[in-house]
């Protein structure tokens, strides 16, 4: 399995990031189904650190983070990377980056996410409701950074 090449996002990757937030959202049963434009994706992520992951130079995914609160606002993988690492390597690089106290928001009934979260060391610290439905509010503590991506 080839590792997850992570850099900062350029402008010029704004639109294959759209292509891939869309699709990724558009294969999930979880999501509103939307297409968002280019410039409706770029108010998104306005104002937060995005970071790009490429196997074999090819887009595979991206995380974006709203650096003031330190809270991952989007972790997207192209549904033909998952299962490669890909999500893994954007996290650990999130967290090397911003920080191990990243927070984020993941649907409840996103349940493969929240296991992947949960299983990297982010435990529940409440709940809510969003326009897209029910979420769980997910946090690093201290003893699960040691014990979820670091062993």
């Amino acid at each position: 399995m080839a590792r997850a090449e992570i850099t900062g996002a350029k402008k010029a990757d704004l639109p294959v990031l759209c292509q891939l937030f869309n699709c990724a959202r558009e294969t999930s049963a979880v999501f509103i189904k939307k297409h968002h434009t280019d410039s409706e994706f770029a108010r998104l992520i306005a104002g937060e650190q995005v970071f790009v992951a490429r196997l074999s130079g090819a887009v595979a995914g991206f995380a974006a983070v709203w650096l003031p609160d330190t809270f991952l606002h989007h972790l997207y993988v192209s549904p033909a990377c998952q299962h490669m690492g890909v999500g893994t390597a954007l996290l650990e690089h999130c967290l090397r980056e911003v920080g191990e106290k990243l927070s984020l928001k993941c649907l409840v009934a996103n349940t493969a996410a929240c296991q992947f979260y949960e299983q990297r060391g982010f435990v529940p610290q409440g709940k809510g409701v969003s326009p897209e439905g029910r979420y769980i509010l997910y946090a690093r503590t201290p003893f699960a950074a040691i014990r979820g991506l670091r062993g």
